[in-house]
């Protein structure tokens, strides 16, 4: 008996040994544990930027598959190819930017960055025109019938007293009215000239100092902390960009800008900085799309220039008093002569 129990023991042992082989080779062949660890760490490696900088990834590079010809939902390809400008689609800051001839011929062709003045009157025309409001109209036919009655009756010398005192507030009233506009105007130039119009270019693979007013389609531009945008650009780098556009949307907090966007319309579109626009913060580089009048601040000045406007309230009130006075002087002076 203490022999089979040894030939049992020796037996059980043996079988258990047998049956445990085969479930150790299974799961190995089955589920190999190393492809596991290598599905999880390329996705730890590409994990996206952080949201304050930003750069141009592959998917921006290729062809857009969205029909809409907007210069926000254009790819880095078909940006470049319509701007014909040079900058590294991979890493912008690498850019090398334009070439001082090629500039050169696009500022011959398109014209400088700059708005196109209104109209403006000689001096002479805008002082004759101080002289056709109403109630200067209404003083001047007073003055010309109280010489007509002076002339009738040259005793009545107070006739032509009232016929001087009426011309001369005819013509002091116009020519105060005249350099008050002169001085308002001369105000507002003062103004456009203080303005910083000096920006960040880079041209031939250096960055410059250049005159707003000189920057061309296809121009690769640095924006930061303090910097007025001069031309309306795509972003190209971003790096916290904040920009305050209340003069174009109204829109007082400044607002982030990124280098994609879903808007439909290009105003309020966050991957685009527009002309005047301030830069509250950060950093970016773009690429320059439209310059002068073809800029968004452009055409709002186009479309302003040629709105006409109406009377003021009190322009409305002056003349209806006019009217009224004059259709009473008229009646007194059919009634008593």
């Amino acid at each position: 008996t203490a022999l089979e129990m040894r030939e049992v023991r020796v037996n059980v042992p043996s079988e258990a040994i047998g049956e445990q082989k085969v479930p150790e080779q299974t799961p190995a062949a089955a589920h190999p544990p190393q492809p596991v660890e290598l599905a999880v760490a390329p996705a730890q490696a590409e994990a996206p930027a952080p949201s304050h900088y930003q750069e141009v990834d592959e998917e921006d590079i290729k062809e857009s598959e969205d029909p809409s010809d907007s210069v926000q939902f254009l790819s880095i390809q078909a940006l470049a190819q319509r701007t014909e400008a040079k900058f590294d689609f991979h890493n912008p800051r690498l850019s090398t930017g334009l070439t001082e001839a090629e500039a050169l011929a696009r500022l011959q062709r398109d014209g400088p960055n700059a708005l196109t003045p209104p109209a403006e009157l000689p001096e002479i025309v805008k002082y004759l025109k101080c002289y056709t409001d109403p109630f200067m109209i209404l003083l001047v036919v007073a003055a010309g019938f109280s010489f007509l009655a002076w002339g009738l009756d040259t005793t009545q010398d107070a006739n032509l007293w009232v016929a001087i005192v009426l011309c001369c507030v005819v013509f002091l009233s116009s020519t105060f009215t005249y350099i008050q506009e002169g001085k308002a105007s001369a105000a507002m130039k003062s103004f456009k000239a203080m303005l910083p119009r000096k920006c960040s270019v880079v041209r031939e693979g250096q960055l410059k100092k250049i005159e707003a007013c000189d920057l061309v389609v296809g121009d690769i531009v640095r924006v930061q902390t303090g910097d007025q945008v001069p031309a309306d650009l795509r972003m190209l780098y971003v790096s916290g960009l904040k920009v305050e556009l209340s003069s174009l949307t109204g829109e007082s907090v400044p607002i982030k800008l990124t280098l994609k966007s879903n808007e439909p319309k290009l105003e309020m579109s966050r991957n685009v900085a527009f002309n005047s626009s301030q830069c509250m913060e950060g950093e970016a580089i773009g690429v320059v799309y439209a310059t002068g009048d073809h800029t968004l601040i452009g055409k709002i000045a186009h479309l302003a220039s040629g709105t006409e406007t109406g009377d003021t309230t009190l322009q409305r009130e002056i003349k209806f008093f006019v009217r009224n006075l004059t259709v009473f002087a008229v009646i007194m002076g059919a009634v008593f002569f």
